[in-house]
């Protein structure tokens, strides 16, 4: 019982320090830098559990070109709870955005990728799906659906 529980307290210690110390903050010429990186990752494959330029999967992507300045969670659900929630319509460059999973009526984080231009439903995001790093819009049916939360890691 007693290891039990020290398992316990060193987990949730654990995913506590990884929450820490993603809550930096970076100014707006690093954000620009951040997605400088991200256009260059464009056509990257998309790899499942990948955190590479040889491929990405989606988290791995916003996770490698953050890298730099802060240091996000390994993957999308705890990225999720990185920074302070921003309404959807003040979505702006550099700002998280999560989605759904290819089930539209999930309410668990599944996808993220980072608002490269625009602003509000109308963005511009860069992420790694299935076709590998490429740019998609916020009002697109499908992502339109399954937008969860933005959130702003600056």
């Amino acid at each position: 019982m007693l290891f039990f529980l020290l398992c316990v307290l060193c987990s949730c210690r654990g995913s506590k320090h990884t929450a820490k110390s993603s809550e930096g903050h970076i100014s707006k010429k690093e954000v620009r830098k951040v997605l400088v990186r991200a256009e260059e990752q464009l056509g990257v494959p998309y790899k499942w559990g990948g955190k590479t330029p040889s491929g990405f999967d989606c988290s791995g992507f916003t996770r490698y070109c953050y890298a730099p300045y802060i240091k996000l969670p390994a993957t999308a659900a705890l990225q999720s709870k990185t920074g302070h929630k921003v309404a959807r319509r003040k979505a702006r460059k550099g700002d998280l955005v999560f989605f759904r999973g290819s089930n539209a009526k999930d309410k668990t984080v599944g996808h993220v990728g980072i608002v490269y231009a625009g602003r509000g439903r109308h963005a511009r995001f860069i992420h790694s799906a299935t076709n590998g790093v490429q740019f998609s819009k916020l009002d697109e049916d499908y992502y339109r659906k399954r937008l969860l939360r933005v959130r702003r890691v600056r």
